[in-house]
């Protein structure tokens, strides 16, 4: 497998006791500090997208959900200024 080229540089600095913390977790995981540094703060960075960018519901959210898409209601007065102000739909 071909190794990916890095030219992306990132510089950290930490206190002394949480460098033997990094480096210890690094040797006892089997791999060198950036590496496990590297591969930790991408699984890290990749949580937080995806906490973000996914809505995860109950069980009973997910029904009520489902209920609003099958039978909304009408929008009232005030969403439909809110929707004008947007242009999304036309004075009567």
């Amino acid at each position: 497998m071909a190794s990916k080229s890095r030219s992306g540089r990132l510089e950290l600095r930490v206190a002394p006791d949480e460098k033997e913390v990094i480096d210890r977790a690094a040797a006892l995981s089997g791999s060198n500090t950036t590496d496990f540094v590297r591969s930790t703060m991408l699984a890290a960075s990749r949580e937080a997208i995806r906490a973000h960018e996914v809505i995860e519901l109950t069980t009973e959210g997910s029904r009520i959900f489902v209920e609003a898409l099958m039978d909304p209601s009408e929008p009232n007065e005030n969403l439909r200024d809110l929707a004008r102000g947007f242009g999304e739909i036309p004075a009567p």
